[in-house]
């Protein structure tokens, strides 16, 4: 077993004195927690995957607890799902501070998503003897869990952070609107249809394919003038391919929908993901994030794993207050 431990220097803002500031680089978290009655709402735009209906706002809600822990809701799809709201995109963490002197600090989180459920409308072909498409629904119901445990060190306006990253997944697909076998005694259309529901991208099977991901980040900010800081990351995020899906963009015509032409079962790789931008504090209460996301591909082959053409604008805004700010209204 690979346990991948990276490390993440940040350096503080002008603002984290005051206690507004966020406990995280673009993706990583460090050990730190949002001080008591802290609370911390943020969103903005979320990697891509390949379910190209998965929507581009997620919205996170963060409160600190007792200056020892930290709770988040947060919910994906946000733009994408309103107004048919979907609760089983929800996810729910706990970051439980478990040292902290002038110099360490260490952490523990732990991240569930109780269901996720994504529908990708897909389509087989028949013949009898010439082509006949026929669309159908495939539907992902997935869960995930992980866990971090980020320790950071402090060098005065500078500090330094390592974690392991270990995420496991349970998927179950389920497909609506296939054609049955029933009342197909022969011939090029049953003889067809036959071969399709016999192979496994089209095979339903009862219970959850589980996986096991681990990973990890590095990255750091700097300090740049009062309230505005120069941000850096590179991140180990897991890509699933899930069983079914069409494993070639670039076929054409009936090729493309070729049982051949299928994922054969679920997997997960690591994507390397480069953040470069700035984290600005336009008021005391808010802050930031701009910058440029750069994908390191490790499922495609060795030239094609970097490619600039993928790169994407990454977008986050972070508003933090003391439910005290709150007395007074």
């Amino acid at each position: 077993m690979l346990m991948a431990v990276v490390s993440q220097v940040v350096v503080a803002s002008p603002y984290s004195q005051r206690g507004y500031a966020p406990t995280r680089l673009f993706l990583g978290p460090t050990a730190n927690v949002l001080p008591d009655g802290t609370v911390w709402l943020y969103g903005g735009t979320i990697l891509d995957n390949q379910f190209r209906d998965y929507g581009i706002w997620h919205g996170v809600l963060n409160v600190g607890l007792g200056d020892v822990s930290e709770v988040t809701l947060s919910v994906g799809r946000l733009l994408s799902n309103l107004p048919a709201f979907q609760p089983g995109n929800l996810a729910t963490a706990m970051k439980l501070r478990l040292v902290k002197t002038s110099f360490l600090s260490a952490a523990l989180k732990l991240k569930v998503s109780p269901g996720m459920t994504y529908y990708v409308v897909d389509t087989l072909v028949l013949f009898a003897p010439g082509p006949i498409y026929r669309n159908f629904l495939r539907t992902y119901r997935i869960r995930t869990a992980s866990v971090m445990l980020p320790i950071t060190f402090n060098f005065g306006r500078v500090s330094i952070s390592a974690s392991p990253f270990v995420e496991e997944s349970g998927t179950r697909m389920e497909m609506e609107g296939l054609p049955s076998l029933k009342n197909c005694e022969g011939g090029t259309l049953c003889d067809s249809l036959r071969a399709w529901l016999n192979s496994d991208p089209f095979r339903e099977v009862k219970g959850e394919k589980r996986m096991t991901f681990y990973g990890g980040y590095v990255g750091g900010t700097y300090a740049w003038r009062k309230g505005t800081d120069l941000l850096f990351e590179l991140n180990s995020l897991p890509k699933y391919l899930y069983r079914g899906l069409v494993a070639s963009d670039t076929l054409g015509g009936v090729a493309r929908y070729s049982p051949t032409n299928r994922l054969p079962k679920d997997t997960v790789f690591a994507v390397l993901h480069t953040f470069l931008g700035i984290r600005h504090y336009p008021f005391r209460n808010l802050a930031l994030d701009v910058g440029v996301v750069i994908p390191y591909d490790t499922h495609l082959p060795p030239e094609d794993r970097l490619n600039l053409l993928g790169a994407t604008i990454y977008f986050n805004f972070h508003l933090l207050f003391s439910l005290e700010d709150l007395e007074g209204f």
